[in-house]
């Protein structure tokens, strides 16, 4: 009985400590717990990026992508402009590049060598979505031979100049002691080699001859006048006379005696019907 306290009270003490033992080690538990917390949020990507296990954050990959990473179709090439280049240039250039330059087609152009691009499907600058670039290339002319026109009805000239498949223009008009009408000049010469399609100049001999009096004379008498003097009737305008009756021709213009081309128009101006 005398040794029951001291038992109780060593088990009392032993208790505690082992209570305080059981304190200590939750806490270093706990506190192990909290530190490898923190380092895994703190340190577990860095971690996970050095074994490779999380891919690297690189500025390129975060703002913009890369060339590499853009879709083809918004990749697309511009289109080179090749025109004014020969095909055989323009192929040379651009079939490194994987283009093909295709000949859709030729048309005549003497301002230019035989083989030029003159026109090009897509047109420069737009985009290439195929890698083919169809063409139009010039084409020497077809040479023809010139007729000789001169000396003939400027309308026979004229005939015979189209159908060698020349364009004539207005033919213009010199004095001479040809034929009124005849043609005189011509260009290009007679026989001489020039591209079809090409422009024929001619010059007309015109005969001058004097213009009658018709002022006075009532509208149908002027016109004989001037048929019969080799002169058409020009433009008619009808104006209104206190004194002269209506019908008759106040003004003309070439004015009398004045020289006109034979066949040339005169205007009129006449008094207006009563």
């Amino acid at each position: 009985m005398l040794f029951a306290p001291a038992c109780d009270i060593r088990y009392d003490v032993d208790s505690c400590r082992c209570g305080r033992l059981m304190v200590d080690t939750l806490k270093v538990i706990l506190i192990s717990l909290v530190i490898s917390t923190v380092s895994v949020f703190a340190l577990g990507p860095a971690m996970l990026k050095w074994h490779g296990l999380l891919p690297r954050s690189d500025a390129s990959a975060v703002t913009s992508p890369t060339a590499s990473s853009v879709p083809a179709t918004a990749r697309e090439m511009s289109t080179p402009n090749i025109e004014g280049l020969s095909v055989r240039a323009a192929r040379d250039r651009w079939s490194r590049e994987g283009i093909m330059v295709i000949e859709e087609g030729e048309r005549v152009d003497a301002k230019v060598k035989p083989g030029t691009i003159l026109e090009q499907i897509p047109t420069g600058g737009a985009p290439l979505r195929q890698k083919e670039i169809h063409v139009i290339v010039a084409k020497s002319p077809e040479m023809v031979t010139v007729p000789n026109v001169v000396g003939q009805p400027l309308d026979r000239a004229r005939n015979s100049l189209l159908s060698a498949g020349f364009e004539v223009p207005p033919a213009a008009l010199e004095r001479s002691d040809k034929p009124a009408g005849s043609v005189i000049r011509q260009n290009p010469n007679a026989n001489a080699k020039s591209p079809k399609g090409s422009i024929a100049r001619l010059v007309v001999s015109e005969q001058l001859r004097e213009v009658p009096k018709v002022v006075g004379k009532r509208l149908p008498k002027a016109r004989q006048a001037l048929k019969d003097a080799g002169f058409e009737v020009g433009e008619i305008t009808r104006r209104e006379h206190p004194e002269i009756s209506g019908g008759r021709v106040l003004r003309q213009s070439p004015p009398a005696e004045a020289q006109h081309v034979v066949g040339g128009a005169v205007d009129l101006v006449v008094v207006a019907p009563d």
